[in-house]
This record gives C-alpha cells, structure tokens and sequence, in this order.
C-alpha cells in the first residue's frame, strides 16, 4: 500500500501512475476532492493539518500502519512563516504516527539561494539555503530518519506550461521538470528500496525562459543565448539511480 499525505496536484499524477501496483491511500483537504479521488479508484481521507498548535493528531490515520511507503506532499514554501510551517508538519508528524519503511517528502528547489551558479545538493553553507523550507526538511527527517528528499524543479505538464504565466527575466535558464519524470523517479527508488537520499528532480537542460515560451507558441526564434543565472544539477540522481529522463528538455515539455 501507498500512502500519500496531502493528495493534491503532484500527489494525484503519483497515484495516478502507480495505483496499478499498489493499493492507494489519500489525504485531502476538502470533501470535493475525496469525490474526485474515489473517480479514479482511489479511496481519500479529509484531514486538514492546523497550524496554530502542536498537540497528538487525534485520531491517527488508521492506514498508515498498513503502508509500505508513505508520500509527503503537502505544499510548502518560504511564504509561509516558519514556525506555521512546523506547527502544521508537526501535527502532520502526528498523524502518520510511527514508521519505520520507506518516506518520500516533496520538497522545492526553492530551498536554494538565486545565485549565478550551477547548484548541486551538497555544497552550499546552510546558511544560504531558505531556512522555512531546510526547517521542514529537518524536522521529518527527524522524525524518519529514513525519508528520502525530493527537491523538485518547476513541476509542469498537463495544464502547466510556462506560456500561460506572467513570467519576467525571460532570458534566464528554466529548472523545470516534467511530472511524468517524477513519478518515474518516486517507482524507480521505491523499486530499489533507497532510503535516506536527497536529490535535486530537476531536467537536465536548462534553455532559456524565452525558448521554453517561444517553442511552446510555435515562434520560429532565434532567441537570445541564456544570460548566467541559477541552475540546479540533477546529476547526482542520474549517477546513482541510473536515471534517465524522459523529458530532457523543457522547450518540449507541451509536446
């Protein structure tokens, strides 16, 4: 069984691609979406983690005890003040209870400074990195000293392209990964068994905002070569799961 905590974007494309080899559990914020879950064949559980207290989640979620891997993807980010941040992980924390098998956390690459820089997982002093989004990572890993760590890129496919948002710096490089590589990427480490990792889920090439918008409006270019500016290196997840992507290049992401 997989369970996944906080079932919303990412998490339904995770259940969509592996409900056919494993009995999936969901959390969800709104009755509305138990319904949209239970469409697709996977039964959903509201639950809605507070922020402003941290006391024993009562009750405990009846099928985490059952899972052979939970999936953390309730959103979080820098925009959020820290200590709400930990308050509503921490009531999460309760709630999944104890275990002792496999953890995934959803984190961001927003966790890293916007530097001129090609960045990898290692590296930086942590003193760069965001502290609301390295605070949320420490404290599961804390709690799952197992859990691995999916720092992940711009998510788009599907109804995400980058043609349909308000975007500035056009000449920047791009960080994105498709949601299908994620999901291969959650399979892939599942199958292994990997335990403990950190890894930047991030596409290989990194053209340029103005490339990625201007393929995806069918503009015949040229564009202007890719100024310097912050690139994050999902090398290590290719080294050490063998990882190829599917969807190396952002341009073709709509394709």
């Amino acid at each position: 069984m997989l369970g996944i905590i906080g079932c919303g974007w990412m998490g339904l494309r995770v259940a969509r691609a592996l409900k056919e080899d494993y009995v999936v559990r969901a959390t969800v914020t709104t009755a509305a979406k138990v319904d949209a879950l239970s469409r697709e064949g996977i039964e959903g559980t509201v639950v809605q983690f507070p922020e402003n207290c941290m006391e024993a989640y009562d009750p405990a979620w009846e099928y985490a005890p059952l899972a052979d891997c939970l999936l953390i993807t309730v959103p979080f980010s820098s925009r959020t003040p820290e200590a709400l941040l930990l308050n509503r992980f921490g009531n999460l924390l309760h709630f999944t209870g104890p275990f002792h098998k496999q953890v995934f956390l959803t984190s961001s690459i927003g966790i890293y400074p916007r530097i001129a820089a090609e960045i990898e997982e290692e590296g930086l002093n942590d003193a760069l990195l965001d502290p609301s989004i390295l605070s949320v990572e420490r404290l599961v890993k804390r709690y799952y000293p197992q859990v691995n760590i999916l720092r992940l890129g711009g998510l788009m496919g599907d109804d995400r392209i980058l043609s349909k948002y308000k975007i500035t710096g056009l000449a920047e490089p791009v960080n994105h990964v498709h949601y299908k590589d994620v999901c291969r990427v959650i399979k892939c480490m599942m199958h292994e068994g990997v335990t403990g990792a950190t890894y930047n889920v991030v596409a290989p090439l990194h053209p340029s905002k103005e490339e990625v918008v201007g393929s995806q409006r069918g503009l015949p270019g040229p564009f202007e070569a890719v100024s310097a500016g912050r690139v994050i290196s999902s090398e290590k997840l290719v080294r050490e799961l063998n990882f190829v992507f599917s969807y190396p290049d952002p341009r073709f992401f709509h394709l």
